[in-house]
């Protein structure tokens, strides 16, 4: 566990406190707001730092606005697990579904693996994480994933159009090397947001290396369970 020593009667905090539990005096200053573009650049070029910061923010601004976003990606791609072009031919008629509909999906999906995640965090494994802190380390951890929707789900859609959506023809036929690239850095981006999300459970939970893998490692269960159920039902 990292700690922080007072200044004033010399006791270790955790790293998460702002105030001794010993004798009450201030040991780091809350952070009043998350800047936007500031904080997913910090968290790509210092993971670790900018979690701590996320956490100690007193305002975990934009957690939902990823949560949405994602969704919208996340819609997609069961459109695409599910083919559903096949059924549904009309381009302009996914688009509006997916983009109005993602948002809901992306909200109701967070909030289902996050408060999983802090239950078993808090029960299971004991560690001094909350609730608020787990939700924003989840949705800044998934950045990677933002940008997939935002740009390579955009550019899979301007590509292919309705048959990025179909298996008859399966856009993998109509340019194999164009969806295979764009494939290979949505599964770049999954992976990215894995170690993110390692990286964040580690700060979140103030826990040793080993204690954050096995945390990790179960809540990434989780959420492929949530995400499997989601793309099949």
């Amino acid at each position: 566990m990292t700690t922080i020593i007072c200044k004033t009667c010399s006791k270790a905090n955790s790293v998460l406190n702002t105030k001794c539990n010993s004798c009450g005096s201030i040991l780091q200053g809350r952070i009043p707001n998350l800047n936007l573009f500031e904080v997913i650049w910090e968290v790509i070029e210092f993971p670790k730092k900018t979690f701590l910061k996320i956490c100690l923010s007193e305002q975990k601004n934009y957690v939902y606005l990823h949560f949405s976003i994602i969704g919208i990606g996340l819609l997609f791609t069961k459109f695409w697990f599910n083919a559903v072009g096949q059924f549904y031919p009309n381009l302009l008629n996914l688009l509006i579904y997916g983009t109005a509909l993602g948002p809901f999906a992306g909200l109701l999906l967070f909030f289902i693996f996050t408060r999983c995640s802090y239950f078993i965090v808090s029960k299971v494994f004991r560690t001094e994480a909350t609730q608020r802190n787990i939700t924003a380390i989840t949705a800044y951890a998934f950045v990677p994933l933002l940008f997939a929707t935002i740009f390579i789900l955009t550019t899979k859609i301007i590509v292919f159009g309705i048959y990025l959506f179909t298996i008859m023809p399966s856009p993998q036929y109509i340019k194999p090397l164009v969806f295979y690239i764009l494939s290979a850095l949505d599964i770049l981006c999954v992976l990215y947001s894995v170690v993110l999300f390692f990286m964040g459970i580690s700060v979140s939970n103030n826990v040793s290396i080993l204690k954050s893998l096995f945390i990790t490692f179960t809540l990434l269960v989780v959420f492929a369970l949530i995400i499997f159920l989601f793309l099949i039902l």
